[in-house]
């Protein structure tokens, strides 16, 4: 029956397409006709219609011929699944406005005989749900919201925001000369030889300027030696905004007998800074404040409400938390990510004082790291880079955004420190007394910065009557994070380096960090350090001891006094501590968040990675052929996103942060078959390294996924450990550059002790390569389970990684 079907269907559509053609050759020769007879009445003779060439008909090509269903059954189109549609970028749902104010209400003839009974006032706010189920419930009402006026671009153009303006150089190109023509004189002194043609030309050049900046008359009395002494002499008034500080270090004698010759005193001037509450009133009344979120609420998302469907809100009495916010209702996922959607800022926020201005959260968040001026040479320097909270992450991160501010240039040592101190007490100056000196600076330099106006908008907030949407408001500074590499943390936290407790955060010991991930570490781990007098009171003491009697910095005298010895800490008293003396809340130790540049990628996957090079040496150096040619192989991605891996990763030669990073995520398919018995166990090691690397660098956290986060981090502290169980029977050796590091070292430390006048020893012969296991005692290991906790306290590690500084 259907192939009979079929076949009359055929044979119809021929009938039909013959027809077709049939009329359109007769239409075609009645034209042609015409066409004759119309070039007749005008005297032509018309062409043969041999000569007449029709154009191409343009078809359109035939589809391919749909396949049938075997059963019969017709071809229907089909209708693309809702969940694999994309959704297009969608701003987060904006405040609801500002609702009208309320006549004052009556006095009630009876009133309530218990108002304690009353219900409490509802401060805070609920938005709307976008198309994607997103809403913000806000601590109040919010007077200023920033997504209000962003835009869909804005989302779509993440890695390419508006650049900010640059405000323009009023200084002349010519300066510190007086005049252009005393410039291009010294310029030319400096810049060429003046035995060369290109010196000679440039003579020509400046002699026959032609924008006219040299003039002869303009030369007068000049000479190259006053103009050395211009571009020697510092600048004299600091630039805008910024001021100079002097800062005077007591020196300690560090021995007994240097107590009779008196306490040396050295000052350290020309230190480049500004004041933080200067940083803040900026910030709040220039066009950047168009930026900045000044109420913070919790970003939600949940299940688009049905029609006629009751909001979980709406419940008269719905609980709160400790924060003043409704609780997160089922179903619903809270979206970490901002700071200004943190904890840490809800806290800060709930436990503000009442005032009458609208109280804002000014979420100061510092970061300190050294950096090198130069490829050669010792040139250095160590900026301090502050950045508000109060601005979206992904803003930050953009250099060209002019988000941060510098705000210090910490200064180093006098160089002749040495010298000085052997002149004074007459012996050669301890190391430990060096170090000392060097957290006396840092945190010399932070009471600069720690003013008096800034402890009391600390306590009482900073009134600012000039806010750019001319809104009166009141300004209330807070660290939630301080961004710094481990070196600089222990310097801020005032701590020994990697010593019995070697976390800033926890009092955790060192010989329990190879258990990290453990039940028994989770709980050992929540013993925390804390701010409290006994301990301010036993720097008070140890720095007694010190000054006066002459007790060694890191002496049995000092470490004795409790708690400084038995929770590692320093004899030096920290400018912090300033903020709780004057009246305010504040925990320092809290502000000492993970850093995955410095931790992981340049921490712990860095050793984990040198240890599995360590086992290819030890089974066989042709694997580490192998290892590197697998790398050489593996293409780029993206744009710049995974580079090329041209040298042998093996090497490890100055590579970045970024280069591990690249590393990681190729490594899998690199380890395939190379390790022999060990291979299941590193890629098993290496794939939930990949997962929780991941996790760690996602840009928004749900609640479900630091649920999931914290699955992998334990899972990941479990196959590293037992990596370094089943690993222990491998006899690993110092890599190459290693064992040449370690002859560096000790030849660097043999000419330390003969520049010092000690004897002379013999240097450490480095031809036998030492044992290296793989170490789990550090503080960058002891990190990993901290992250998911990070996170929920202050948002993503996008948002306060020392990336940022670096980029």
């Amino acid at each position: 029956m259907d192939r009979g079907r079929l076949s009359h269907r055929t044979r119809r559509h021929a009938r039909s397409s013959k027809s077709c053609s049939t009329r359109r050759r007769r239409k075609g020769e009645r034209g042609r006709g015409r066409r004759g007879r119309s070039l007749q009445r005008n005297g032509q003779q018309p062409m043969p219609a041999a000569m007449e060439i029709e154009p191409p008909i343009q078809r359109p090509p035939t589809p391919p011929t749909p396949c049938r269903p075997t059963d019969g059954r017709p071809i229907r189109k089909i209708k693309r699944p809702a969940r694999y549609a994309a959704g297009f970028p969608e701003p987060p749902p904006p405040a609801p406005p500002e609702p009208p104010p309320q006549p004052d209400p009556e006095p009630e003839l009876n009133p309530h005989p218990h108002p304690e009974l009353d219900p409490p006032l509802r401060r805070w706010v609920v938005t709307q749900p976008n198309s994607f189920g997103v809403y913000k419930v806000y601590m109040r009402q919010p007077t200023h919201d920033p997504d209000r006026k962003r835009q869909t671009a804005d989302l779509c153009r993440t890695s390419e925001l508006q650049e900010a303006v640059v405000p323009k150089d009023t200084t002349p190109w010519f300066h510190p000369f007086e005049n252009a023509t005393h410039a291009l004189i010294m310029s030319y002194h400096w810049l060429e030889p003046k035995d060369s043609t290109a010196g000679t030309n440039m003579l020509l050049d400046i002699m026959r300027d032609p924008a006219g900046d040299f003039r002869q008359a303009d030369i007068g009395q000049f000479k190259i030696e006053h103009g050395n002494k211009l571009l020697d002499a510092p600048p004299g008034e600091p630039p805008k905004g910024w001021n100079f500080g002097t800062v005077t270090l007591r020196v300690p004698p560090g021995k007994h007998a240097g107590v009779a010759c008196g306490i040396l005193e050295i000052e350290v001037p020309n230190i480049l800074y500004r004041r933080l509450v200067d940083v803040m009133r900026e910030a709040f009344t220039t066009p950047a404040f168009e930026r900045l979120h000044t109420t913070p609420f919790s970003l939600r998302a949940g299940p688009k409400p049905k029609p006629g469907q009751r909001s979980p809100y709406d419940t008269p009495d719905i609980e709160l938390d400790d924060y003043g916010l409704p609780l997160l209702p089922p179903g619903h996922q809270e979206l970490l990510g901002e700071m200004y959607n943190s904890q840490r800022t809800f806290k800060a926020y709930h436990n503000l004082p009442a005032c009458e201005e609208e109280p804002v959260i000014v979420d100061l968040m510092p970061f300190s790291d050294g950096t090198h001026l130069a490829q050669f040479g010792t040139a250095s320097l160590q900026p301090g880079y502050l950045f508000l909270g109060n601005r979206s992450k992904y803003e930050r991160a953009k250099p060209s955004a002019n988000t941060h501010f510098h705000f210090v240039y910490f200064p180093k040592l006098p160089d002749d420190i040495k010298e000085r101190f052997r002149a004074h007490y007459g012996y050669t100056m301890p190391d430990k007394v060096l170090a000392h000196l060097k957290r006396e600076l840092f945190h010399r330099v932070w009471d600069i910065l720690l003013d008096d106006e800034f402890l009391d908008a600390w306590v009482n907030g900073l009134r600012t009557d000039d806010c750019w949407d001319q809104l009166l408001r009141r300004l209330f500074p807070r660290f939630p994070t301080y961004g710094a590499d481990y070196m600089d943390k222990i310097l801020t936290a005032t701590m020994k380096f990697l010593s019995l407790r070697p976390c800033p955060r926890c009092l955790i010991l060192k010989a329990d960090i190879p258990l990290t991930g453990t039940a028994g570490d989770l709980t050992r781990r929540q013993e925390l350090r804390e701010n409290t007098l006994v301990w301010r009171n036993a720097v008070k003491t140890a720095q007694r001891k010190i000054m006066e009697h002459g007790a060694a910095v890191d002496g049995d005298p000092v470490n004795r006094i409790v708690p400084l010895g038995e929770n590692s800490f320093v004899p030096v008293k920290n400018t912090f501590t300033k903020i709780t003396d004057a009246g305010g809340k504040f925990d320092i130790f809290s502000m000492f968040v993970p850093d995955v540049l410095h931790e992981v990628e340049l921490g712990v996957f860095k050793s984990i990675l040198t240890h599995l090079i360590r086992i290819l040496y030890a089974l066989d150096k042709e694997k580490v052929v192998a290892f590197d040619a697998r790398f050489r192989q593996i293409s780029a991605f993206g744009r710049s996103t995974i580079r090329k891996f041209h040298k042998n990763v093996s090497e490890m030669k100055k590579l970045a942060g970024r280069d591990f990073e690249d590393i990681l995520q190729c490594l899998l398919p690199v380890c395939e078959g190379l390790f022999g018995e060990f291979d299941v166990l590193v890629q098993k090691l290496v794939f939930r390294f990949q997962i929780w690397h991941a996790y760690a660098k996602l840009r928004m956290h749900t609640t479900t996924s630091i649920a999931r986060f914290r699955t992998a981090t334990s899972d990941l502290c479990a196959t590293i450990r037992k990596f370094a169980r089943d690993t222990a029977s491998v006899d690993t050796r110092e890599l190459p550059r290693e064992q040449a590091a370690r002859g560096r070292a000790a030849a660097a430390k043999a000419a330390k002790r003969a520049a010092q006048g000690d004897a002379p020893q013999p240097v450490p012969t480095t031809t036998t390569q030492q044992r290296k296991p793989l170490n789990l005692e550090t503080y960058k290991y002891h990190c990993l389970p901290d992250y998911p906790d990070a996170i929920e306290q202050v948002g993503t590690t996008d948002s306060y990684s020392t990336t940022i500084v670096r980029l």
